[in-house]
């Protein structure tokens, strides 16, 4: 009840305020609502639960973070966004790994619309984002202005769209000194557009499947983010360590979570990746099972059929990091074809290709 919050004993120990209190709106007027005990909730909305919060960091977190961590970041971009194969290969694994787990997570009949959504948006993306960066989307047009909701409300998510305001003081800065790199800067820019627009194609088709469905604009985005690998969940990383009721298992969490982060590069894909397979199992047991069993059964059946007695084109002769990340095809000559599978399915493929 009121009297009983209100007469609660607190105190809060130190300056750190923004541990257990929190500031809410209410039609206007502001309110500070205290946590008493444990301060993960107040954290947690406070923003300090978010991994790339460093306020509470010791100087080896700190030099690990600000040193190892802006390397890797570095590293990402130029696999990423920076880096033309990237958006093919990224557009193949999206494309493989949303039109399949969509069937396990929703359903037959969400997944049927999905698909068609999918190949109608497909053609449309780049002209959706270059639209909508000239400001000239048509509210008139139905999916046009899907898409304007779609953006407005939160919908786009990925590496390349991942700017601050700092960032944004340095691009205008360098625009109002002149520069000289301008033309290198305009391409970088279309591969952001073009990179943006494969990055979101299966989120706004999951938009609109879900708005088809009678799903609210705030949950269609959601289901949107969650489709594929949301990169604006980070997790919680190292920010739980040592902290109040944590058990030994979490500080282990923690040091694991921090520890990936900042040494190695898409860990925070590949654990989440790992989970969304985890939990669409506990929701379908039988789709997801069968759907994996598919891709163990492909791996160890491409070998079978393409592996031959001909020298001049060998498959044993590729990579086994080729072979067990890529469905491979023969292509003309003595060439292949690899199409890069999702990083949630290479371990079923990569044991099937293993076993024969």
């Amino acid at each position: 009840s009121e009297m009983c919050i209100r007469d609660s004993p607190y105190r809060v120990v130190g300056n750190r305020m923004d541990q257990h209190q929190v500031i809410v709106k209410r039609l206007g007027k502001s309110y500070t609502l205290t946590v008493n005990g444990n301060p993960r909730l107040a954290m947690a909305i406070n923003g300090q639960t978010n991994p790339n919060n460093t306020s509470n960091d010791g100087k080896v977190a700190a030099f690990v973070n600000n040193k190892i961590g802006a390397l890797n970041r570095s590293l990402a971009a130029w696999y990423t966004t920076r880096n033309p194969d990237f958006v093919a290969s990224n557009f193949m694994r999206d494309t493989f790994y949303t039109n399949t787990i969509v069937r396990a997570k929703e359903g037959n009949a969400y997944a049927n619309k999905f698909h068609k959504n999918y190949a109608k948006v497909l053609p449309k993306m780049l002209g959706l984002f270059r639209n909508y960066e000239n400001g000239t989307l048509n509210p008139a047009d139905q999916t046009e202005a899907a898409f304007l909701d779609f953006m407005m409300n939160g919908g786009e998510t990925g590496y390349s769209n991942l700017k601050d305001v700092e960032e944004i003081k340095k691009q205008i800065s360098k625009e109002l000194k002149g520069n000289r790199f301008a033309k290198v800067e305009a391409l970088a820019e279309k591969l952001d557009i073009l990179n943006r627009a494969v990055e979101n194609t299966a989120r706004f088709a999951a938009f609109l499947t879900s708005r088809e469905e009678g799903r609210s604009i705030a949950k269609s985005v959601f289901d949107a983010k969650e489709i594929s690998v949301n990169f604006n969940k980070k997790g919680a990383g190292g920010t739980f360590f040592g902290m109040t009721g944590q058990t030994w298992f979490g500080n282990l969490a923690a040091m694991v979570g921090a520890s990936g982060r900042a040494l190695y590069v898409f860990f925070n894909a590949a654990i989440q990746g790992s989970t969304n397979l985890m939990h669409v199992m506990k929701v379908n047991p039988k789709g997801t099972s069968a759907g994996l069993a598919a891709m163990f059964l492909m791996g160890a059946v491409v070998p079978f059929l393409f592996d031959d007695d001909d020298d001049e084109k060998d498959y044993y002769d590729l990579p086994e990091h080729v072979r067990r990340n890529h469905l491979i095809i023969p292509g003309t000559g003595d060439a292949w074809i690899s199409i890069p599978l999702p990083i949630e399915y290479r371990i079923m493929y990569g044991m099937g290709e293993l076993l024969t």
